[in-house]
This record gives structure tokens, sequence and C-alpha cells, in this order.
């Protein structure tokens, strides 16, 4: 389904704070943008912050509505407590925040009851501690905050249903109404509210149950693409079971499209999608299609070799296409939303890794939020490039590098801007400093001449 003119239905993320978890020791909060690169040593956290992200979208696709934190989900598995809290100091509380972009529009009801700006929430903050029979994490502490300050905050025992009412300091929830109960899904909270109650003492409460309703759904929809890709089978059986989303590895990539590409328009905007990423961007292959096989009881990824003009079959293709093919069809597949991506350079050449920065931009041109991991400096190489040719649409502020180091006291993340010549404003020593220590000192030896 193509994506709507009107933008994305999905709540863009403002803002990612870490706290005690994994390599993040003391409180770390970076704001993000449309496209947010992460870089730096092996080791260093540069993957924590989309592993955060992606245990909670798992978290909230879990069929057990009491699970409060997963620490093993889809191409993730982190382990219990000791192993996820820092330093495995399993007295110490692990702090997660997000904060989502506001709504553009104003609710009905918050219109007709007049609800200001300050009872809609936009600031989840997350506290979890240790259950020493389990070893597993439970809620501790819920906080909603809205635009003009903390809206309510909620504590309580081991599982999210346990967690109680404590109030709160903005006006609209100091005291809460005997009509209203607090209910858990996961740790997104609801009201139960009575019928009877009149509208303008819970609107507050009903402006709450969207938001949370909206937070599920942005972050249940969140697409994680891990670091190692299924490799392509020469045969897909056609189960009949079309998946909702795309899995860690894309194992479930060709049911995916097979289902994309049911209708005959859609067929040929997700060919075009893919031969014009595929074909004229990569040169990996031309005219990559599902085709119906044995009566269309099972399905082929084929195309066209590029050089020798000859049919085949995409796993026959090389690596490299299984690990950007998942990238090209998950834009082919037209539903904006939240993309974490793992190390999308693996198996590529050079000039290959280059065009993926066009593809990342093209992303954020069609609606999505990126949070990409890399060590490809063609990537970044090409990003720059863009905007020095003033070839992007995007606003620097738009998209974030951020450099992530390891340090006694835990992982330490500066923001690298680009500013619109091309330029990264503050660049931090280590810096993918060998390779230009190596180019520098094959301008001095005259190599480039």
């Amino acid at each position: 389904m193509a994506p709507k003119s009107d933008g994305p239905r999905y709540r863009r993320i403002q803002r990612v704070g870490l706290q005690n978890f994994l390599g993040y020791g003391r409180y770390s909060e970076n704001e993000v943008g449309l496209l947010n690169i992460f870089v730096g040593k092996n080791s260093s956290g540069k993957s924590t912050i989309l592993h955060a992200l992606a245990l909670l979208s798992e978290t909230l696709v879990d069929p057990s509505t009491d699970t409060s934190l997963l620490f093993s989900g889809n191409g993730i598995d982190l382990g219990v407590y000791q192993d996820v809290v820092f330093k495995g100091k399993r007295s110490q509380s692990i702090r997660l925040e997000l904060e989502f972009e506001p709504e553009a529009k104003q609710r009905k009801f918050s219109e007709r009851v007049r609800l200001g700006a300050e009872s809609r929430p936009n600031t989840l903050g997350l506290t979890y501690r240790e259950d020493p029979t389990s070893s597993r994490p439970y809620l501790s502490a819920l906080t909603v905050h809205a635009p003009a300050g903390r809206c309510f905050t909620l504590q309580g025992g081991r599982g999210s249903r346990s967690v109680g009412y404590h109030g709160g300091s903005a006006a609209a929830f100091a005291s809460k109404p005997k009509t209203v109960l607090p209910r858990f899904k996961h740790f997104l909270p609801s009201f139960e509210i009575d019928p009877a109650a009149t509208l303008r003492g819970i609107a507050p409460f009903l402006a709450l149950n969207e938001w949370s309703e909206s937070v599920r759904d942005t972050l249940a929809d969140v697409v994680y693409i891990g670091p190692s890709r299924a490799p392509l089978s020469v045969l897909y059986l056609a189960t009949g079971a079309y998946p909702q989303k795309l899995d860690s590895t894309a194992s479930n990539l060709v049911q995916l499209l097979a289902r994309a590409t049911r209708r005959k328009r859609d067929r040929a905007r997700v060919a075009n999608i893919l031969n014009h990423w595929l074909g004229e961007k990569f040169g990996l292959v031309n005219g990559a299609q599902v085709a119906s096989f044995l009566e269309g009881h099972a399905f082929r990824l084929t195309g066209v070799d590029p050089i020798i003009r000859a049919g085949v079959a995409l796993s026959n293709t090389g690596y490299g296409v299984s690990q950007v093919l998942p990238l090209v069809a998950l834009l082919a597949l037209g539903q904006p939303g939240i993309v974490l991506v793992e190390q999308p350079e693996l198996h590529l050449h050079p000039d290959a890794q280059a065009e993926l920065a066009d593809l990342l931009l093209e992303f954020c041109r069609r609606g999505y939020q990126l949070f990409v991991e890399t060590h490809s400096e063609h990537l970044l190489l090409r990003l720059r490039a863009l905007f020095a040719r003033k070839q992007t649409r995007l606003s620097a502020s738009d998209v974030g590098i951020f450099f992530v180091e390891k340090k006694k006291s835990g992982s330490r993340v500066t923001r690298v801007s680009v500013e619109e010549t091309g330029r990264l404003e503050r660049w931090p020593a280590g810096f993918f400093g060998a390779s230009a220590e190596d180019i520098g000192d094959l301008l001095r030896s005259g190599a480039y001449e």
C-alpha cells in the first residue's frame, strides 16, 4: 500500500534516553532526526539504542500482556537482567525514555472540552528493576510527560499489573476520579472509564488512552533488520501465511512481497522500485521480481544479470543481493514507520555502499524514520557529498551522525551534525582517524598527483 499524502500515521521519535542499559551507565539522552547513523569502534555501544527500541517493539507484540520488557526478541537475545544492567549491578534500575513528536491535529473531543496542550503527553519514561525470584525485569515506575511538565507517575511492585496510580503534578491529573481505573498492556498505561462519567471530567484520561494506543501502534510496527540477513533460496513454498512485517533476518521477505504484489498495479509499482535500486543504482540485478511457480504452489525470486543479460535466480547472484534486497523491498512495500538497520553495508562493494546513502535518504523522503548502525566510511562520504551537491531535500537538522565511544563510566555519544556544505561539525578524535591518516600520508607522498 502506498503511503498516504497526509504523512505517516506513526509518531516519530524525537529523543531517546538510556541509563544502566547495556554499556550505558549514567543517564544519556540524544535528540534524533529522520536519519540517524551510529558509528564507532566495535563494542562501543553503537547498536544499543537500536536494541532498546527493538525490545520495546517485541514486548508489545508478545501475547502475554503481563510482560513488561523482553530481553529476548526478534533476532536479539540479551540474556537476563544481570547481563543487561550496566556492569551487572543487579541492584541498579534500568531507565528508558522516549520523547515522541507531538500530534499536529487536535482531537475532536479535546476541542469540545478545551483540553490544553499540557494534558497531551509526548514522553514516556520507564524504570525497570529485577525480580530476584525469576531474574526478569519488572516495571517499577512509569512517568508520562506533557509539553508543560509531568502528567502523572505510576509506581508499584513486580509485574506491570501491580503498578499503581500515584497521582501527578499537572492540574489535569492532580486527583484521579473514581470513574477511572488504571490498566496496563505490557508497559503502556490506559484507563478503564465508567461509561456514565462526564466527558469533561475524564477528558485527560481519554487523551492519554488515545496517546497510549498511538504509541503502541508506532512501536509494535517497528521493523528491525539485524546484521545477518538470511541467504536467498531458489524456491519458496506458498504456505498461505502472510506475515505482517519483516523479521530481523528477512527470512519472510518473499511472503511479504507476494502479499504486496497480488494486484497488477502493485506488481508494477514494486517491480519499478526493485529494478531502479537493484539494477540502475546498485548494479546487482535487473528486473527483480517474485515469480509464481508450480501453478502457484511456490515462488521464485528471479531477475536478469546486467552483464551477461541472461535470466538468473537471485539466490545465485551473490550475498550482496541478499543483504540489500530487504531494504529495497521494504521501501517498495510503502508502509512508512520506524526502521532499525544494523550494518546494511555487509557484503557490498564500496560503490554499492556509497549508494546506500541515496537509499536511506529516499526512505526519509517517503516518510520513514531510520536508525542505522554502520562501519561504512563510503556511506558517510556519499551522504556528505549529497549535501555538498545540494542533492538532498533533507535539512542538516534531519540527519544525525552519532559517534559512540566506550568510557569507564559507560558509552558516550557525540552527535556530529552534517552542515549544508557537507562538512562535519565537531569532528571527534578517532572518528575514522586511521583512514584520514592514511589518505594524508598518500597526499604527502604524491600518490594522488
